[in-house]
């Protein structure tokens, strides 16, 4: 891929990234924080959340910690295509 980078601290760069809020061994606030610290500068990975706590003011928390956006579970296809085609260069995208 080229993406990676060789070496012990090999670092695959995704253009896109959908998080997860709970997860078992650290947040996805916290993960979002982190990747944030670990980007190029000039770079900018969008990452979603995307989670089943579709509670009040998530959206909101999800932005300070870093992410671009926000889905709530059931994931419905249209907001997944409103999202891609926000952070991928709006492009158009084909959903059938």
């Amino acid at each position: 891929s080229p993406n990676l980078v060789a070496g012990p601290s090999a670092i695959i760069s995704p253009f896109f990234i959908f998080m997860d809020i709970q997860m078992p061994v650290m947040s996805g606030y916290e993960a979002t924080q982190e990747i944030r610290k670990l980007e190029p500068h000039g770079d900018h990975i969008p990452i979603i959340a995307l989670t089943a706590r579709a509670l009040k003011g998530e959206h909101e928390k999800c932005v300070a910690s870093g992410m671009d956006g926000y889905i709530a579970k059931p994931l419905v296809l249209e907001d997944l295509k409103k999202v891609l085609q926000e952070h991928l260069n709006n492009e158009k995208l084909s959903v059938s």
